[in-house]
Order: structure tokens, then sequence, then C-alpha cells
């Protein structure tokens, strides 16, 4: 049997919900964060700028960079495409997973690194 997605496992044990009506921002490149989300329900887009740089729907999460960086600024602008529910991981639920739960910070690695590779891919691409 496959495993769910690290996003879904984490809204299924998820305390705090976000709705997000289609348009609507989750947040903007430059604020400051202070928790990562995981899609539960809906799309959305990552966008660096006009240009958008990922899809995220079920499963995928996002804004971790914030919570592995203290005190830097969200380096992206996050937006809905349809509407979506979004769980709320904190920071102190994020530390929790991260010291007891080593299974989380292997797979949030994977998740990071796909996307470097991803971007790699990309500014290596003839235009």
């Amino acid at each position: 049997m496959a495993k769910l997605p690290l996003g879904l496992r984490l809204a299924d044990h998820a305390k705090q919900f976000m709705p997000v009506p289609a348009g609507g921002k989750v947040f903007q490149a430059g604020q400051p964060g202070d928790c990562m989300y995981a899609v539960k329900t809906g799309t959305l887009q990552v966008r660096i700028g006009k240009t958008v740089v990922e899809t995220l729907g079920p499963g995928d999460v996002f804004g971790e960079m914030a919570l592995l960086n203290e005190n830097e600024v969200r380096s992206a602008t996050v937006v809905a495409v349809s509407d979506s529910v979004l769980a709320v991981i904190d920071a102190k639920r994020f530390e929790f997973m991260v010291k007891h739960v080593p299974s989380f910070a292997i797979e949030l690695m994977r998740v990071l690194a796909a996307r470097l590779l991803e971007m790699n891919k990309r500014v290596r691409a003839p235009a």
C-alpha cells in the first residue's frame, strides 16, 4: 500500500486549518513567516514576481523555509487558484516533528531537494 504524501499526513493530524478562497493570498514575498502549510484541498501557485515557479495541490507542503531560516522573510508569494484548505503547522509543532519524528525531517529534506533540482533544471535550460 502506498504511503500518503507528507502534506496529507500532516493535515490528518493538524489542529488548525486555514480556508483560502480562490484568488486569496496565503502570504506575500517579503512578509515574515512563523508557520508552514500542508495542502489538504485545492490548488495554489507559488510565484516569484509574476513567474509561477510551482503549482501545489493536496499533499504538498510549503512555507517551511521561514521555519528553517529564523528571522528570514518569505521568498515567494502563494496564491490560491481554487478554493483551498490548508493545515497550519506552527514553529512549535514543526520543532516537535523534527526532533521526535525522524521520517518527517527526511521527507521534508526530500521535498526541498526536489525543489532545488527543479530550479537547477530551469536555470540550466536554454532560453
